[in-house]
């Protein structure tokens, strides 16, 4: 288990939520995920440092499904 001071915990926060806030414009501008049967389903990713957070848009809505670190096997919880 990692612990982070508050400091560090509220810049994690706020960057991740910077990246995640600039999907209301750009939606389109997440990647591809790693996973094909992710891709299939329409998902795609946004990297904010060390965490991806995995979403779909559904109409004019965005849907943030899954927030992890990079170093994890995020893909296999969809599974």
């Amino acid at each position: 288990m990692i612990q982070f001071d508050i400091d560090t915990a509220l810049k994690v926060t706020d960057d991740i939520l910077n990246t995640i806030e600039r999907l209301e414009d750009f939606p389109d501008s997440g990647s591809l995920t790693p996973d094909t049967w992710l891709n299939e389903q329409v998902y795609r990713m946004v990297i904010s440092k060390k965490h991806v957070a995995i979403y779909r848009q559904i109409k004019d809505v965005v849907y943030i499904y899954h927030i992890d670190d990079t170093k994890t096997e995020y893909t296999k919880l969809f599974y």
